[in-house]
């Protein structure tokens, strides 16, 4: 098992060139490059600040760096060049779930001046009124309420602005499509492992025959198998 500052570090020695690194890093987040430094070389441990910076620059590599597990089908990868150990899937990057990330860092990012959070109150509030006149308070709130139950975020009528926000439907539809196809990959592969397994099991259980003769058989299945591919 990796400690964080492995991870952190790993990271960073895969986004960033090793010419100014440090001296960049304290540019885009404010830490200082000593600290960086120091925590690169292992004379201290990650901050609060230095680990948040990360992530939220480098949001697919996130989970990992925190948890030391990635989710690869919902766009948690972690570098391809970092060392990770069993059970530990490194995973593919799914660049449309990195893309929803950051819009979504984005506009948290976005404090806005008082007459910008003024408009965006005035259009929720618009989109939310013609929903009301056309079907009723209690139906419109039912509209916006039952989708976000399970969620836990009943009543929040501030998400209605983000999903009035046609980039973010857009990166999400995306993104959703994308991590299907990935997880349905990933189900195949599962699945053709544990019929591999059965089949070479299968045939070193057949009574009577050498496990020199077995072994050969075995060897040409897996030579077949991987060529199907």
């Amino acid at each position: 098992m990796s400690t964080i500052e492995q991870r952190l570090n790993s990271v960073i020695a895969y986004k960033t060139k090793a010419y100014g690194r440090f001296s960049v890093l304290e540019n885009d987040t404010g830490v200082g490059s000593d600290t960086w430094k120091a925590c690169w070389h292992g004379r201290q441990r990650a901050t609060s600040q230095m680990i948040e910076q990360v992530a939220r620059f480098w949001p697919q590599y996130a989970f990992w760096v925190a948890t030391g597990i990635t989710d690869p089908d919902r766009g948690h990868v972690a570098p391809p060049t970092s060392e990770v150990f069993f059970p530990i899937i490194r995973g593919k990057e799914i660049i449309e779930a990195t893309d929803y990330f950051k819009y979504l860092i984005k506009l948290d990012n976005e404090e806005g001046t008082d007459e910008d959070k003024k408009i965006r109150t005035l259009e929720r509030e618009t989109a939310f009124a013609s929903i009301e006149n056309a079907i009723g308070e209690n139906k419109a709130l039912s509209t916006i309420n039952k989708p976000i139950e399970n969620l836990e975020e009943a009543a929040r009528k501030d998400l209605y602005e983000l999903f009035i926000d046609q980039d973010f439907k857009d990166k999400l539809k995306v993104r959703n499509k994308i991590e299907a196809k990935v997880q349905a990959e990933f189900i195949k592969w599962a699945d053709n492992i544990k019929v591999h397994i059965k089949i070479v099991s299968a045939i070193m259980n057949i009574p009577g025959i050498p496990k020199r003769f077995k072994k050969s058989v075995v060897e040409k299945y897996a030579d077949s198998a991987k060529d199907d591919k």
